[in-house]
């Protein structure tokens, strides 16, 4: 992914010479697109993965290695 946002950078900073706002701007949009794509592709393997993970990012049915404070009924 960094490598991708790294050489995005590159070509529109070498394109033509830039002021301070463009450079601000281009550094935000950067951060903005990098949060995007990993979001996306968390949401991507998680739906990949199916049943497999929980949304804590444990085993189904495994639980989570330790004993309830609360007493079963």
């Amino acid at each position: 992914m960094a490598l991708v946002n790294g050489l995005i950078t590159l070509v529109v900073l070498l394109i033509a010479p830039l002021g301070l706002a463009t450079v601000i701007s281009l550094t935000a949009l950067i951060v903005l697109s990098t949060i995007v794509c990993d979001w996306t592709g968390d949401r991507l393997l998680l739906y990949l993965a199916g049943d497999q993970w929980n949304q804590h990012g444990r085993r189904a049915g495994k639980g989570n290695g330790r004993r309830s404070r609360l007493p079963e009924a």
